[in-house]
């Protein structure tokens, strides 16, 4: 084992070194390998907008606490980006009726087709069929 401290090596029955007693550097015992430079980087960046995302839905809902609709339209913009998704949606559950809140990347067309169908008696789960 080698000090942390001295770099001597020493005997691997040794917790610390002998010379500065200092904890010995000990090699991983875990056998899954360490992450890549790229691999925390990608992370530190989903995680840099993750952030920014919830930061973007605070600002909305302070800046209009009585007026639920921007904070929905943001939800569902930061979902789209975050998500690299096509097209996102916000359903919200009230007195036991499923109502359509927000979408974004949806045609006009299919938008206009959602918002015929909602709202609607909420059946108690949610399913993707019973979203359709």
């Amino acid at each position: 084992m080698q000090c942390l401290r001295c770099q001597q090596g020493n005997p691997t029955s040794h917790k610390f070194c002998p010379g500065v007693w200092h904890a010995l550097s000990r090699p991983p015992t875990s056998g899954s390998p360490r992450a890549s430079y790229a691999e925390l980087e990608r992370a530190l960046t989903e995680a840099r907008e993750q952030q920014t995302a919830t930061g973007e839905i605070l600002r909305v809902i302070s800046s209009s606490p009585t007026d639920v609709q921007p904070v929905f339209d943001t939800i569902v913009r930061s979902a789209l980006r975050l998500c690299s998704g096509a097209t996102t949606a916000v359903f919200r559950i009230d007195r036991g009726m499923l109502h359509h809140s927000a979408n974004y990347g949806s045609s006009p067309r299919a938008l206009a087709a959602a918002r015929a169908r909602y709202p609607r008696l909420w059946a108690g789960t949610l399913s993707r069929e019973s979203l359709s």
